[in-house]
């Protein structure tokens, strides 16, 4: 896990408007990008909820932070469903957009 993942985690709560997590089911499929990124860092992660999904999504390393913000879109694989994030690296918050 990186320092900024580290960081941010313990701060992570799950929205109540967020799909129930059904826990029979080791991981839902997620594909995360960068908003506003022409380079196209995306990733396909397993994880809890769609905000977990975002944290992974930093893990995976696939992610360069230029800037103290990050818009994260994460969208479900089954659903097709999306949620936007932003990351705030200073503040170590994450907040649905």
């Amino acid at each position: 896990m990186t320092a900024v993942a580290r960081r941010i985690a313990p701060t992570r709560i799950a929205p109540t408007h967020l799909r129930e997590v059904d826990l029979s089911r080791p991981a839902w499929r997620f594909i995360a990008e960068v908003i506003g990124d022409e380079t196209g860092q995306r990733a396909t992660v397993n994880a809890a909820d769609f905000i977990d999904a975002a944290a992974v999504y930093l893990e995976t390393g696939a992610v360069t932070i230029a800037s103290e913000v990050l818009k994260v879109a994460v969208t479900d694989c089954e659903t097709g469903l999306t949620h936007c994030f932003s990351l705030d690296f200073s503040s170590g918050e994450i907040k649905q957009s």
